[in-house]
C-alpha cells in the first residue's frame, strides 16, 4: 500500500479563528492555487479617495498570525501581489495555500474611528503537491467537495472507489466502501465521478482523507486531501 506523506501532527489539529462579525457579514470564496481572486468588502462606507477609509487585515489558517495588507487604501504588505481596485475589493495574484484565511475589511471615519463591524471574507485555496495529495481550508457549517483524481473510467455506481477518513496517523474509519456509504449517511454523498461530499462540515471533520483504488496486484492506490476546518463566531 502506497504510504502516507504525513505533514506535521500540528497541522491535524482543529484549526478555530474567533472572528466577530455581524449577520450578514460575511462571504466564503474558493479558489485554486496558482490563479487571481479577488475579495469584495461588503462594507464599504460612502467618500472615500482612493479607499483612504479602508483596511483589509488577513488573519492565516495555518499560523494562526495576523498581518495588515492595506491601511487606509496603501499597501502594507506583498506589494506585488496585492491591489485594491477602485470599489475597494482586495485582488491577491498567483494564490498559494498560504493565502488560505479570513479576510477582514474594516472601515474608518475621517477621525479614525472604527465605523460599523467588519465585513469577512473566508478565503479556501485547493493546492496540489507531490505525491497526489491536496489541500482545502474550509468554514465550518458548510458544504465541501473533495474530488477523487484516481477515479477508473467505466466503474458503476463508484464500485471500485473507497474514501478513507485519518483523523490521526493510525486511525482511519471508512466512509465509503466499493462506492456504499459507511459511515454518517445522512451527511456524505458520493457523486457521479466518485467525489466525496461532506454536507455542513465540523471541525471534527479535519485532517486527511484518501480515496483509494485498487491496483493490480492486489495494491492500493491512494489520492490523498488533507482537510482544514475553521470555525468563525458570528455576532447576534
Amino acid at each position: 500500500m502506497v504510504e502516507f506523506r504525513w505533514i506535521q501532527i500540528s497541522l491535524f489539529l482543529i484549526l478555530m479563528l474567533q472572528f466577530t462579525a455581524a449577520p450578514g457579514q460575511f462571504s466564503s470564496v474558493t479558489v485554486t492555487g496558482g490563479h487571481e481572486v479577488t475579495l469584495s468588502c461588503g462594507n464599504v462606507i460612502d467618500g472615500q479617495k482612493n479607499c483612504d477609509s479602508t483596511t483589509w487585515i488577513f488573519s492565516s489558517t495555518r499560523t494562526s498570525s495576523s498581518v495588515e495588507l492595506v491601511n487606509l487604501g496603501q499597501i502594507r504588505s506583498e506589494p506585488d501581489r496585492l491591489r485594491v481596485t477602485s470599489n475597494c475589493s482586495l485582488v491577491i495574484k498567483k494564490v498559494t495555500d498560504d493565502d488560505a484565511g479570513l479576510y477582514a475589511c474594516r472601515q474608518f471615519d475621517k477621525s479614525g474611528q472604527q465605523q460599523g463591524t467588519d465585513f469577512l471574507v473566508d478565503l479556501s485555496v485547493i493546492t496540489k503537491s507531490t505525491g497526489q495529495r491536496s489541500s482545502l481550508t474550509v468554514t465550518a457549517g458548510h458544504d465541501v467537495i473533495l474530488p477523487c483524481e484516481n477515479v477508473i473510467n467505466g466503474q458503476k455506481n463508484c464500485y471500485d472507489t473507497t474514501w478513507l477518513f485519518f483523523k490521526s496517523r493510525n486511525t482511519a474509519v471508512v466512509l465509503v466502501s466499493d462506492g456504499q456509504i459507511k459511515s454518517k449517511p445522512a451527511r456524505l454523498r458520493v457523486t457521479t465521478n466518485c467525489s466525496l461530499v461532506i454536507k455542513k462540515v465540523t471541525v471534527d471533520e479535519d485532517g486527511e482523507y484518501a480515496c483509494r483504488r485498487l491496483i493490480s496486484g492486489g495494491q492500493n492506490q491512494d489520492v490523498l486531501f488533507a482537510l482544514f476546518v475553521i470555525n468563525i463566531l458570528m455576532d447576534g
